[in-house]
């Protein structure tokens, strides 16, 4: 369905487990999306929305005005109520491990290499060389990462390596992948300054 739509189509679901109004809806702007997603534009939103829509697995509806009497009046026109499909709503729940994203970490280094750099972590901690490094192929990263072409992926890997956020060592037909512990401190602390 794509990253973006894979993405949006998963946060609902986490807000739909949610939600306190024991409806299978919750009501937000797109402002309120783009605080989620400030690594996308509102209109990436937008056009994520309306691919999912097209594909039939949300429904969106325009709220009514009585129905929205705890809002400021400015607001009324922005809320709107998003569904998941009732034919799908099972579909989308988490049955095998998804993949984890920090927003502000994909803000700061780009989605993509935010997206590889939390796998390469949470391979680094089942590796079997003590945790120090992951010994894949690119080709092993793609099955991984099937929305993510695999050029792209080697871009993303050199973009890590200009950050200094990682290092990598290439073997005969593989690649050792080292996490740089120094630069990713300095970073997290970077992320936490600016959350202040």
């Amino acid at each position: 369905i794509g990253l973006n739509e894979a993405i949006f189509l998963q946060q609902l679901t986490f807000w739909l487990k949610r939600t306190k109004n024991g409806k299978n809806y919750v009501y937000k702007t797109y402002e309120e999306w783009k605080k989620e997603f400030p690594f996308w534009s509102e209109s990436t939103i937008k056009r994520a929305v309306a691919k999912l829509k097209k594909m039939e697995l949300i429904k969106t509806q325009k709220i009514p005005q009585s129905q929205l009497y705890f809002l400021n009046n400015d607001q009324f026109d922005n809320y709107k109520k998003y569904m998941i499909d009732e034919k799908y709503t099972n579909e989308f729940l988490i049955k095998n491990r998804p993949l984890l994203l920090f927003p502000e970490l994909a803000v700061e280094i780009g989605l993509n290499e935010a997206i590889f750099l939390q796998q390469l972590y949470y391979w680094r901690t089942k590796s079997k060389h003590e945790g120090k490094y992951v010994h894949k192929k690119t080709k092993e990263w793609k099955k991984e990462l099937l929305f993510i072409h695999e050029n792209t992926i080697n871009k993303v890997i050199n973009n890590l390596i200009n950050m200094r956020l990682i290092t990598v060592e290439q073997k005969m037909y593989t690649r050792n992948f080292y996490i740089n512990d120094d630069e990713l401190n300095k970073l997290r602390e970077k992320l936490k300054e600016n959350e202040k």
